[in-house]
Order: structure tokens, then C-alpha cells, then sequence
């Protein structure tokens, strides 16, 4: 994968790996956030803040909150219009796409594709910076 391409071919693939793979076959449940979360201690000294960009399943954003427990804020952006990102049928409905639907987030952002997207992550980023 050229970490670009964005199709259902190379989304399949990923979702096996990832999922049904390193999650259930090898029961590695919780190996990308604790993969991550090695190189945010590799680096945490070094950053005020780190984002880490995408989350797929409760396991990786409770594996977060334990080992940084004061310093994990958890966002759901919720995009509008276009919930599934044109995926269709099983990859949409895929566990890797789905399971944090529920999930209790910390705070939630829209994007409906406009700018007040903008004004909304203005908000979130003062909000954090009054926080420290």
C-alpha cells in the first residue's frame, strides 16, 4: 500500500491485516495502541502535544487513557453527509469502521465539509490550551 490510494481493494486488505489477523488470529488485541503508545514515550519529552489521528476500537482509546491517563483527550470527529466515506456493504460495515459508534468520547467535532469545521477545532484548541 503507497499510504495514499484510497479503494476498496487496499481498505479490505487493511481491515483483514489489522483486524482479523493481528486482533483475532493472533489475539494481539491491543497491539497498535501499544505500538504507538511506545513511540509516544519514545518522543513524549519532545512535544507539548501529539495527535494521534485515527482510532478504530474501544481497546486502543482505553489502552491510551491507562497508559496516559492525564494526558489522553479523546475527540470523535463526526463527519456529516458523508458517514461511511463511500464505503459500501461489508467494508462499511466492517468492526474496524464500526465499533466505536458507541463509544462515550470526550468531546465531539462536526464536519460537514464546510468551514465551520474551522471555527469548531479553534474552539477545541483553546479549550486545551486553557486547560494547561
Amino acid at each position: 500500500w503507497d499510504g495514499v490510494t484510497k479503494d476498496d481493494f487496499y481498505r479490505d486488505k487493511l481491515q483483514q491485516m489489522g483486524t482479523e489477523i493481528i486482533k483475532d488470529r493472533l489475539n494481539f488485541k491491543s497491539w497498535h495502541a501499544l505500538r504507538i503508545a511506545q513511540d509516544v514515550q519514545i518522543v513524549e519529552k519532545d512535544f507539548d502535544y501529539i495527535l494521534i489521528t485515527d482510532v478504530r476500537f474501544h481497546d486502543e482509546i482505553h489502552t491510551m487513557r491507562a497508559m496516559f491517563p492525564k494526558q489522553v483527550i479523546d475527540v470523535r470527529i463526526k463527519w456529516t453527509g458523508n458517514e461511511n466515506q463511500g464505503l459500501k456493504g461489508e467494508l462499511a460495515e466492517h468492526k474496524s469502521e464500526v465499533d466505536l459508534d458507541d463509544f462515550n468520547f470526550s468531546e465531539y467535532i462536526c464536519n460537514d465539509g464546510t468551514d465551520a469545521v474551522l471555527s469548531q477545532l479553534n474552539w477545541f484548541v483553546k479549550k486545551i490550551e486553557g486547560d494547561n
